[in-house]
């Protein structure tokens, strides 16, 4: 039987475990656990662009570099 316990006044009620040595325990602890979590989403890396300006030949070229961060 697990046990809801406040660790502090106006915090949310986490689960106590109080059965630590228990090896066997633990683990399937955290394998149900670990199935009841949402997977997690792919985040898309944001690009930089860097933007030079350059005169060749006396005409203005504009240069764009995207640098993945």
């Amino acid at each position: 039987m697990q046990k809801y316990e406040l660790p502090y006044e106006g915090a949310k009620a986490m689960l106590l475990v109080d059965n630590v040595d228990n090896r066997k325990y633990l683990t399937n602890l955290f394998e149900v656990m670990l199935d009841e979590l949402p997977v997690s989403k792919v985040r898309k890396k944001k690009s930089r662009v860097l933007t030079f300006y350059l005169r060749i030949l006396g005409y203005r070229v504009k240069l764009k570099i995207h640098c993945m961060s």
